[in-house]
């Protein structure tokens, strides 16, 4: 099944328009740097900043609020801004919920197995995986941990001990509250699908919001909360 992301506004109130998410952000990465440089009409597109940067903890990413709104939506224009060599990809910023437990790690060398990246992970004693899916991507995993991951820990760790000579990347994951379920028989019903996601024992699911026909074999199960809580 393919999952959907939450669907969530701009940063609400005084703010709304006005605030961007700076993504790709290293840990050690001086705020007063970023700051400068959103600042630098000439090289940003930018302008002056309502307070300074924020930076959103264990997530490698940041959050700027612009005065004018029109200079967020120039600098968001541009999607992909360079300050000390580093690339960092910019959008709206978006009030996301994430999943404690999970991450997707990638820049893994090409040959990377479930197996070896288990090893890496759980050699901090730290981490308890319990499950791991490759990605499209060589070198690219969805990690699945037992309890709670200390993504700030995990990153310091990815950026000290390169595996087989790359730096690993890890990124969190947006909680979810959409499924898409794909090949329904002609003879399941909207109604049959409810019951089925809205009984926690037998599919992990919980209360549904809507369940919506796509195609003639595809609908969208909507959840009242983050789909698996």
């Amino acid at each position: 099944m393919e999952k959907r992301g939450i669907s969530a506004s701009n940063k609400g109130g005084d703010d709304e328009g006005r605030t961007i998410l700076v993504s790709g952000v290293p840990t050690d990465f001086r705020l007063e740097a970023i700051q400068s440089y959103f600042e630098n009409k000439s090289r940003s597109n930018g302008g002056p900043i309502k307070g300074i940067p924020e930076r959103i903890q264990y997530s490698g990413e940041v959050t700027i609020t612009f005065e004018l709104e029109k200079d967020a939506e120039n600098v968001v224009q541009r999607k992909v801004h360079n300050i000390s060599k580093f690339d960092f990809r910019v959008n709206w910023y978006k009030n996301l919920v994430w999943q404690e437990d999970a991450m997707i790690v990638s820049n893994g060398p090409k040959d990377m197995s479930e197996k070896m990246l288990i090893d890496y992970l759980e050699k901090t004693r730290k981490l308890d995986i319990v499950y791991v899916s490759p990605g499209r991507k060589p070198g690219t995993f969805l990690v699945y941990c037992q309890k709670e991951i200390d993504f700030e820990y995990v990153q310091r760790m990815c950026q000290k001990n390169p595996l087989n000579g790359n730096q690993l990347k890890v990124v969190r994951i947006e909680e979810i509250n959409s499924v898409r379920v794909k090949n329904v028989s002609s003879n399941v019903s909207s109604e049959i699908l409810k019951s089925y996601f809205g009984d926690r024992e037998r599919s992990s699911g919980g209360d549904i919001s809507s369940v919506q026909q796509q195609t003639s074999d595809t609908y969208i199960v909507s959840f009242k909360e983050a789909y698996g809580k």
